[in-house]
């Protein structure tokens, strides 16, 4: 099958009965010999040879083992270089996850050629033949979106997503309302530039973190929690004439003079 003898070239011998003899351990590059057979279905045997008992022509067959097989991968990320690209037969060789992930993925495992889960890290055993083709599976992953609404909240059925992923769609935020305040813009994970309309795009990652700003209506001011009116006490001074209660004036508003 393809292999030669190192001491003996012929590949025919004659033979009369009662002759005992083995064979030569044929060559083949790139293969190991692993034994004879007569084609009957047996086992490769490496001891078979011409015993006393034997008559008739007889044809054995040699048979083969490759010294190294091929393994091919699917799906991976340009730059992968921790994995093995052969094995042999006389040795067992562990498949780790790879070394790269596609933006915004992480590894999930490996499945073989006939979809066979076989985890995120395997070992083809010893004794194993043949070229082997794997493919790498990738789940997209989750990430958070927090807000800080600074005591603000969304109105109706409005609500802003606590999650996305690499393959969402663009996330148009919405934006939030708080009595007497308007709102200004977002500022956090948008950079630099406060923006009132903050949209993630698709194809972003990394987690995100938004805070809200606001400004209080004229005749308020934030006070805790809140925008409260703005209110300053007026005193009046009669001069010696009757007594002028203080009064509680709004912000911006006119103050009236006493009457007499």
């Amino acid at each position: 099958d393809g292999g030669s003898c190192e001491e003996n070239e012929v590949s025919s011998w004659s033979y009369q009965e009662g002759d005992v003899f083995s064979f030569y351990v044929p060559v083949k590059e790139g293969y190991t010999f692993i034994g004879w057979t007569t084609g009957n279905g047996t086992d490769p045997d490496m001891n078979l040879g011409i015993v006393a008992s034997d008559k008739w022509a007889k044809t054995f067959f040699a048979h083969w083992r490759k010294d190294s097989y091929k393994i091919s991968y699917n799906d991976l990320e340009k730059g992968t270089s921790n994995l093995p690209k052969t094995y042999t037969y006389a040795n067992w060789v562990t498949i780790p996850a790879p070394d790269k992930a596609p933006r915004g993925y992480e590894f999930s495992g490996w499945i073989d050629e006939n979809d066979t889960d076989l985890g995120t890290e395997f070992t083809i055993a010893e004794h194993t033949e043949g070229d082997k083709e794997y493919t790498a599976t990738w789940k997209a992953i989750e990430y958070s979106i927090t807000y800080d609404l600074r005591w603000g909240n969304l109105t109706g059925s409005d609500e802003n997503p606590a999650k996305y992923t690499v393959e969402s769609e663009d996330i148009t935020l919405k934006n939030p309302v708080r009595d007497h305040s308007e709102f200004l813009w977002w500022t956090g994970s948008n950079g630099s530039n406060a923006q009132q309309e903050v949209i993630i795009a698709s194809n972003s990652v990394w987690t995100k973190a938004y805070s809200a700003n606001w400004m209080c209506e004229d005749g308020y001011i934030e006070v805790g929690e809140e925008c409260v009116r703005n209110t300053f006490v007026v005193s009046f001074d009669s001069k010696g004439g009757s007594v002028v209660e203080s009064i509680n004036v709004v912000s911006w508003n006119a103050v009236e003079e006493p009457e007499d």
